[in-house]
């Protein structure tokens, strides 16, 4: 295994391949191409939760310092010069946990993680805000 430098789930795989008789090496999956997983109820409920929670709730800064910054990185980082601020909105104050509990009581019977909220609110903003 150290010679060839694979773990010992490819080992295993390789030996077991070999004892059996197989004819050709088996494919490592790490180098398989795959096809795109479509994506889950729960993360379609997520993200149109955030989507109506963008259009309905969020609104731009009003007083000129609308960026898209983190407050604290103001001063470090500097907005592109071509970027239109008049389109950039901005969700009322609020921790994750406050949204992630609004979505669970927007679909009561639906079970989301916190994980997966939040790994889909950060996609979704910032495809939101990049794009």
């Amino acid at each position: 295994m150290k010679l060839m430098g694979i773990g010992k789930y490819r080992f295993n795989t390789l030996y077991t391949a070999s004892k059996n008789g197989e004819e050709y090496c088996p494919y490592d999956g790490r180098f398989v191409v795959r096809e795109p997983q479509p994506p889950s109820s729960t993360w379609e409920k997520v993200h149109t939760f955030l989507t109506r929670l963008h259009l309905e709730i969020a609104e731009p800064i009003p007083d000129g310092l609308n960026s898209n910054k983190r407050p604290r990185h103001g001063l470090k980082k500097r907005d592109s010069p071509d970027l239109n601020k008049e389109n950039i909105k901005h969700l009322p104050h609020g921790s994750i946990s406050d949204y992630w509990r609004q979505c669970l009581a927007a679909y009561p019977g639906v079970k989301i993680s916190r994980k997966l909220f939040c790994t889909d609110t950060q996609m979704y903003f910032n495809l939101t805000f990049h794009v």
